[in-house]
């Protein structure tokens, strides 16, 4: 579901992309990180979600949103996924899908402020200096 999205969203088929996201963020191991495949009966060739994956579903439907102009779902998720991903490696992907929604809500103040909180020592550095 991951790579199909990715595929719909360098497409621009956002309706389809957000079809494949919504479907992708309702699974069990993307709203729990603490699921088990076998807690209630899963498939058996399920796929434990970690967390990068799981924070690429919740930055790619971020973006979907935004394309959408569908900024308060857009919101709410960030919201959810800046608490969930705080203090993990995925924090500073967070970051630039908040810069990224701030810029295409039109305050690019507040997007290019973010962008220069990202430290040289992180690996996701040369991303944001890139936008």
């Amino acid at each position: 579901m991951l790579m199909r999205s990715d595929v719909e969203i360098r497409g621009k088929d956002w309706e389809a992309a957000l079809k494949t996201l919504e479907a992708a963020f309702a699974l069990p191991q993307v709203q729990d990180p603490t699921y088990q495949p076998g807690d209630t009966g899963a498939k058996k060739y399920s796929l434990p979600y970690g967390q990068a994956e799981r924070a690429r579903i919740f930055m790619n439907l971020i973006q979907v949103y935004c394309e959408l102009k569908n900024f308060d779902k857009a919101k709410k998720l960030m919201s959810r996924s800046i608490s969930e991903f705080q203090g993990t490696p995925e924090e500073v992907k967070v970051m630039l899908a908040q810069s990224d929604m701030a810029i295409k809500m039109g305050d690019v103040k507040k997007g290019l402020a973010m962008l220069k909180k990202i430290q040289p020592d992180n690996q996701c550095f040369v991303e944001a200096k890139k936008r």
